[in-house]
């Protein structure tokens, strides 16, 4: 074990947890849990409980271990993969010092210093990508996709006196769209462009001159606008007019209705009525459901209604 070399170079690979602890470790921890029997063996292999208990086992094992000690340095040199993940998942999801080094204490993560120090790694070796490539990427992104971005301000304490506690700022986010390569798929670019060659001819032959209007659903229609973005003069602007289906404007408009119902007292009104339980009604505004959706507006449109007629024949019998 302590011959076995192993160290993080910044990315978990396929064979990398393999790689960081001897065989002959991981055998003896699968002897323990399994068996020692060859049946035992075989059946089960070397499963995830196993990878992990070796993993620790070579990850604290020291050559010199001093009893008085406060703490004990870990050597980088066998590192293995499960606790420097667990202390970088814990760091980015928590951002508690004290949680990274109770787990460290307990053998489990590594320090809360080397999460810094592999953090700070990571940085640079990013912004080097970036100089490299000329252009600030993010790495995970993959070359050959479609990519759309979207920008928005980031504000933060916009309301302060000094600019040392006010942000304002501008963020840029890209997002990529892969698609699975099957040509027999109804949202593969091959079908949508066979199916607009087609409904091209019928319009041609049923009313010549008219530019063809389709209608389609929201993974159908994306594709359709990157045809017509990719090959504009056949499938363009003005050749094709491609238009959202008839449940996604539904869907829309209902989504922007409950953005201007939001914190109204429209959900706390069917929740009194004893319409529907509260996580139902909050899930009214963002239309979790057309057809309920659709039904509690026409309730509510309906009564309404009748709260109108009711004070306007108030009004008439008060004036008479």
């Amino acid at each position: 074990m302590l011959d076995h070399k192993s160290t993080f170079d910044g990315t978990f690979h396929e064979l990398c947890i393999e790689q960081a602890i001897p065989l002959t470790l991981l055998q003896f921890v699968a002897m323990l849990e399994h068996g020692a029997d060859i049946k035992s063996q075989l059946r089960f292999g070397a499963s995830k409980t196993d990878l992990a208990i070796a993993q620790l086992l070579q990850y604290n094992c020291y050559a010199r271990y001093k009893e008085v000690a406060a703490t004990h340095r870990h050597s980088k040199d066998r590192e293995t993969p499960f606790p420097v993940y667990m202390g970088m998942s814990v760091y980015t999801k928590t951002r508690k010092r004290k949680l990274v080094e109770m787990l460290n204490e307990h053998g489990i993560s590594i320090s809360y210093d080397r999460v810094l120090e592999i953090s700070a790694q990571l940085g640079d070796a990013t912004v080097s990508k970036y100089v490299e490539d000329g252009v600030v990427c993010p790495p995970v992104l993959r070359k050959g996709l479609f990519t759309t971005s979207a920008m928005d301000n980031i504000d933060h304490n916009p309301t302060a006196t000094t600019v040392t506690t006010s942000f304002h700022g501008t963020s840029v986010s890209v997002f990529q769209h892969p698609t699975k390569e099957d040509k027999d798929q109804a949202h593969s670019v091959a079908t949508v462009k066979h199916v607009m060659d087609k409904i091209k001819e019928i319009v041609a032959f049923l009313n010549h001159g008219q530019v063809p209007v389709i209608a389609a659903d929201q993974p159908i229609y994306a594709v359709a606008k990157q045809v017509q973005w990719h090959w504009p003069e056949i499938y363009g602007e003005d050749k094709f007019v491609i238009m959202f289906g008839g449940l996604h404007i539904e869907m829309a408009a209902l989504k922007s209705i409950g953005t201007l119902l939001q914190d109204s007292g429209w959900t706390g009104a069917l929740v009194e009525a004893g319409i529907a339980s509260p996580g139902t009604a909050d899930s009214f505004l963002t239309v979790s459901s057309i057809t309920r959706t659709r039904q509690m507006h026409q309730i509510t449109g309906c009564s309404l209604y009748k709260l109108l007629k009711a004070a306007h024949m108030d009004y008439y019998e008060r004036d008479r």
